[in-house]
């Protein structure tokens, strides 16, 4: 299903029609295939975040937003950085998102210094489950923002790392306000330039999302229960299901995105028309255990009725034992499959 001439289409209702309608189809050809074998996600990184800038619509539903503009220390939420790992009806391993946290964006620590929570390596992760590096089969980044990502390159040398073309050809000739979340060379490394869906396994397929940056993409998965698209776009399952919000909008992009909000509002609506009811989920998730309140915000803690939630789903199989390692709070939460939907 392709969806590259949607954005040509001038008349935003017949654009959002179209996406529709065609994500329909999608959605119908995905029930009809295996359900991914397992799906594992990590917390590798949580990044506290303005509450204002979290879901666009939140600036202009109440007074006490255009309020808190005024106030120099907002009030900041935690965003959990999550890792996928996950096994294709077909037996092939993807890693989604992996981050070497030595080697994050400097404007990470430049924003919030000791407030960025590290937690485990994803390597040590991989090691978690009984996994090495070399049984990866892809490596799949949403988008380039904020690391530094010569690392992977070390850590996979024989693994295909796939990323948008229009990622990479934006990446080489950034704008101004873009070169803060990048690295530079990002776009010069051995990554894997994809145009356009592509079919990992059986189960999984890559699309363009442009939106969050002009190369972002979409990961649709076919979970047991349905279809989960995961993405970097929201921050939460109430970013897409913005359930009494005053405008009257279908989804609430965050208001940080620098490149396109109404792309970003396009895609969100393509991976909402995708995915099966609340199973839109994010790997850079509003933290249902790790919210906070900083300082003299007047804006409340995002009321979210649907956190993402943290997923092990089903076995991940192995040539070694797995490693077991004793639970902490920042671990994963199993989740039986009637529960994946984060009600």
């Amino acid at each position: 299903m392709d969806f590259s001439d949607i954005p040509t289409i001038a008349d935003p209702k017949r654009r959002h029609t179209a996406i529709r309608a065609r994500a329909g189809l999608l959605h119908q050809d995905f029930l009809t295939r295996p359900p991914v074998r397992a799906l594992h996600s990590f917390d590798l990184l949580s990044i506290p975040f303005p509450v204002d800038y979290l879901r666009w619509g939140d600036l202009y539903a109440t007074p006490k937003a255009w309020r808190s503009w005024r106030i120099p220390h907002p009030a900041l939420a935690y965003l959990d950085y999550r890792m996928l790992v996950i096994e294709d009806a077909g037996g092939g391993r993807i890693l989604v998102n992996p981050i070497v946290a030595e080697a994050a964006h400097p404007y990470l620590i430049r924003c919030f210094g000791n407030l960025v929570q590290i937690h485990r390596p994803f390597t040590a992760r991989l090691e978690q489950i009984g996994l090495t590096p070399n049984e990866i089969d892809f490596v799949i980044l949403h988008h380039l923002h904020f690391q530094d990502l010569r690392p992977l390159t070390q850590i996979f040398p024989k693994t295909r790392i796939l990323v948008q073309e229009m990622e990479l050809a934006w990446s080489r000739h950034l704008h101004p306000l873009d070169a803060l979340f990048y690295v530079p060379a990002g776009a010069d490394l051995a990554f894997d330039g994809i145009q356009g869906f592509m079919d990992l396994g059986r189960s999984l397929r890559l699309i363009p999302t442009p939106g969050c940056t002009p190369g972002h993409q979409t990961l649709i998965v076919r979970m047991p229960e349905g279809i989960a698209t995961f993405s970097s776009n929201g921050v939460s399952v109430d970013s897409y299901y913005p359930e009494g919000n005053r405008l009257d909008l279908e989804v609430l992009p965050p208001w940080a995105t620098s490149w396109s909000p109404q792309g970003q509002y396009d895609s969100m609506l393509l991976e909402k028309c995708i995915a099966s009811p609340h199973m839109t989920y994010t790997t850079t998730a509003l933290s249902g255990s790790r919210k906070m309140k900083v300082s003299v915000g007047r804006l409340p803690l995002p009321d979210a009725r649907r956190f993402t939630p943290r997923f092990r789903v089903g076995a991940l199989t192995s040539t070694r034992p797995t490693i077991e390692e004793p639970e902490t709070s920042d671990d994963l939460l199993t989740l039986s499959t009637t529960s994946v939907g984060g009600d």
